[in-house]
């Protein structure tokens, strides 16, 4: 459910215009719920949690024992986006397995990809061919939120989102000491901004989504990566020309 509180409503379908393209052949409406993930206090502004949910970049280094070894950061790689959506994906360490009941859509794509889905301000949703999970992120306070989640899949039991569950209670640890770090470090008066790269994408659309939010910005057009580079994060070590 999608909740617009401003005076004039956006059309959602319009926002979303193009993703639809992207998720049909994972047929999200075979997944049965596994259940909430609950909500987990985060001494953090909402928009350093949502940024961070988005970043491949970190993984490495933030989950070197819970998320990397699922979706290795050196595997990661732009697909498409714009302010409105943007999704990135990573080779999985272990490919899904085929099933007989597996939908015409999912093919070696995939069953061999994790799909990063970001939809502003505070949704990120994971996919593969047999789960997908969300994170949502809501404010409460300039420097408090709430991240809370949920997650589907084509079975009961097995498969990568036990691995998620199995793992989540340390990865949102991991997270949240990470923003909230963060989050310390943005009273600095002597700290600065560092640069994104490339396959930080996805937060410079974050960002320009504020911007068109906030202070009534143009929009920054929509992206969609080469078919020659999507296998390669080889533009990772470059800045973002756009800026964000």
């Amino acid at each position: 459910m999608f909740i617009h509180l401003g005076a004039e409503p956006d059309v959602l379908v319009d926002r979303l215009a193009g993703l639809d393209e992207l998720l049909d052949p994972y047929a999200f409406e075979r997944f049965a719920s596994s259940g909430p993930w609950g909500a987990y206090a985060w001494q953090a502004n909402w928009k350093l949690a949502f940024e961070n949910a988005l970043d491949w970049y970190h993984l490495f280094r933030a989950h070197p024992t819970t998320l990397e070894p699922i979706a290795p950061t050196r595997d990661a790689f732009l697909i498409e986006g714009s302010p409105h959506w943007s999704v990135t994906a990573s080779r999985l360490a272990r490919r899904v397995p085929e099933r007989s009941d597996d939908p015409p859509g999912v093919g070696d794509f995939e069953r061999e990809h994790y799909l990063v889905i970001s939809i502003p301000p505070n949704l990120v949703v994971y996919a593969t061919a047999e789960s997908w999970s969300w994170l949502h992120v809501i404010p409460r306070e300039p420097e408090q939120c709430l991240v809370g989640g949920g997650g589907a899949s084509t079975h009961h039991q097995g498969g990568l989102i036990d691995d998620e569950m199995a793992s989540l209670a340390a990865i949102m640890q991991e997270d949240k000491a990470l923003c909230e770090r963060a989050q310390r470090g943005m009273r600095s008066r002597r700290g600065k901004a560092g640069a994104l790269v490339e396959l930080d994408r996805p937060i410079s659309d974050f960002h320009h989504y504020l911007g068109w939010k906030l202070f009534g910005h143009a929009l920054a057009p929509a992206w969609h990566a080469e078919d020659d580079a999507r296998p390669s994060v080889a533009v990772a070590g470059s800045r973002l020309a756009s800026g964000g």
